[in-house]
């Protein structure tokens, strides 16, 4: 290089950028004289770049006298190379030349990614994840940019990466936002180098963007009497509980096991329902980790369930259907008699004959049936009843007894618990009256039939009534077979009253020899129970001749005597 050169620097910002540089040449003669310019860089492939990077606007003029003329050089880089360009600046008439070296820097324009990588990490499939990247220009002019849409498969339909915008200026001393977007389409690992073509800029900007693609793993499997099956998520599932006694809670079980990396999330949507709950209704499953969730049908009352609607999902996975149907009914445990009434009864007395029932219970149901009897005994209603179950077909018979101990109206309940789970009321009614079974007369309660001549009949007709409203069952078998020993009979001995009822009771008194005076109690059995209806009295009298002996005895006499007796 002459010494003697004189240097023009360029400095450019980026490249594909014109820059310009003007000074003056001055002529101080009174002659105007022409200049030339001429580049002594040479000519061929290997200084063709020179010759596109640096360009005299005027290589001839004339400078007048006195005067100066104005000299243009343009610098239009297209790589960021230092390059050196050698000129020679020419005044003919007088044979003088000044060398000059044009000097051409690219200076890298500050703009630049605030961050070089976006990492979605993991991500499920068909899910978006958006991270924001901002383009950060320092320069006092503005820049075009534009990215590369085959460095991170912008043509892919859909794409798994998008760049918003993807193109575009941004302005002097400023940033713009960009939006970047990742949506796997499938499980894999993802990596791509976005490349960001800035104009005027040498270098390529790239921004790394990775993630990785997952997917939702889970099988579900339904338990129930006939083993585990498997559900899918492509048809409804039925789940039939059949029928169910009310209060009774019958479950079935939907076990879900996470088969994926990475941990799952599962929540149940369904109507709300009063026979049909779900636990847990919500659940997080870690990787490798399995679900229990219970399905309890529990119906309150008679109530039918019929496809009701429950759906599995799976939080960013599949849903699994269930189709529930179940029917809530009454355990078929028969009852031979739902109320018993006793009517009305004498009131009851030691060693009498209590009113009774008889209650048969038959299982009608598939299943057995137990029950237990909610009732404590008490001095005017008893039964025995210890706590029974029967098998489907089975019956059982209870008695009841009814003792009124009192003159009132008595009503009660027996409850039975039928499988510890909803009671069954027995309605007991029935009422206590004196016993009112006397002589419709009173006044014949001491009845003297009088002396009677043996061999002669009296006849005699007493009534009787029932004054109570009780029917009464009466016997005076045992009086009837005392008074046959002194020739009286009494007929009927036994006979029904009803409420308010009278009858005659025939006395015959027929005696065959006689009898001293003698009274007797006429007994009477009334539903078990003895009390005197009345009470007898005669006698039996007649003329008698007889011989003081029916012997006589003489003895030894001498004969042609006589003796006497």
């Amino acid at each position: 290089v002459d010494p003697s050169s004189h240097v023009v620097e360029f400095d450019s910002m980026g490249t594909q950028v014109r820059n310009t540089k003007r000074f003056f040449v001055m002529n101080p003669t009174n002659v105007n004289y022409k200049f030339r310019w001429e580049c002594e860089d040479g000519t061929g492939a290997a200084v063709a770049h020179l010759a596109s990077a640096f360009r005299c606007v005027h290589k001839e003029g004339f400078v007048l006298s006195g005067k100066k003329a104005e000299m243009v050089f343009e610098y239009t880089p297209d790589s960021d190379q230092l390059l050196e360009s050698f000129w020679r600046f020419h005044i003919p008439e007088y044979d003088l030349a000044v060398p000059f070296v044009l000097v051409g820097h690219v200076k890298e324009p500050r703009i630049y990614f605030d961050k070089t990588y976006c990492n979605f990490n993991s991500l499920l499939i068909n899910h978006k994840g958006t991270q924001t990247v901002r383009l950060v220009n320092k320069e006092h002019i503005p820049f075009a940019f534009a990215f590369n849409g085959r460095t991170y498969g912008a043509d892919e339909n859909p794409p798994v990466v998008k760049i918003t915008p993807s193109q575009g200026t941004v302005g002097p001393e400023s940033d713009m936002e960009l939006q970047v977007q990742f949506m796997p389409k499938i499980e894999k690992m993802y990596n791509y180098n976005a490349v960001c073509d800035v104009k005027k800029k040498a270098t390529r900007l790239a921004l790394n963007i990775k993630g990785e693609g997952f997917g939702t793993h889970a099988n579900v499997n339904v338990e129930d009497e006939r083993g585990t099956h498997l559900v899918t998520h492509h048809e409804s599932t039925p789940v039939d509980f059949g029928d169910v006694h009310i209060n009774e809670t019958r479950v079935k079980t939907v076990t879900v096991t996470n088969s994926g990396k990475y941990p799952i999330e599962l929540e149940w949507v369904t109507n709300r329902s009063r026979l049909l709950t779900i636990k847990p209704e919500k659940a997080s499953l870690p990787k490798g980790e399995k679900c229990d969730i219970k399905l309890a049908f529990h119906p309150l009352t008679e109530a039918r369930l019929d496809d009701h609607l429950a759906q599995l999902c799976i939080i960013n996975g599949p849903k699994y259907n269930f189709s529930v149907s179940g029917a809530g009914r009454k355990p078929l445990l028969a009852f031979s008699l739902t109320k018993i009434d006793f009517g009305n009864c004498f009131l009851y007395r030691q060693g009498a004959q209590p009113a009774t029932a008889v209650l048969r219970l038959t299982n009608e149901d598939s299943h057995d049936v137990s029950y237990d009897v909610v009732f404590d005994n008490k001095p005017f209603l008893e039964l025995d009843a210890s706590p029974t179950n029967l098998s489907p077909g089975q019956s059982e018979e209870i008695t009841v007894t009814f003792m009124p101990r009192e003159l009132r109206e008595y009503h009660e309940y027996i409850g039975f618990n039928i499988n510890g789970l909803y009671t069954v009321n027995v309605e007991v009614t029935g009422s206590g009256h004196d016993c009112e079974v006397a002589l419709a007369n009173v006044n014949q309660f001491s009845y003297a039939l009088g002396a009677v001549k043996v061999g002669t009949i009296v006849e005699r007709r007493i009534k009787v009534k029932n004054s109570s409203p009780v029917f009464a069952s009466c016997s005076i078998e045992q009086a009837a077979a005392r008074l046959e020993a002194f020739n009286i009979s009494v007929r009927p001995t036994t006979f029904d009253l009803r409420p308010r009822e009278t009858m005659e009771l025939e006395v015959v008194f027929a005696p065959q020899s006689r009898i001293l005076p003698f009274s007797e109690d006429v007994k009477m059995d009334v539903a078990g129970t003895n009390r005197t209806l009345m009470v007898l009295s005669a006698s039996a009298v007649g003329v008698e001749l007889k011989l003081e002996s029916d012997m006589l005895f003489f003895g030894a006499i001498v004969k042609g005597t006589k003796t006497s007796r």
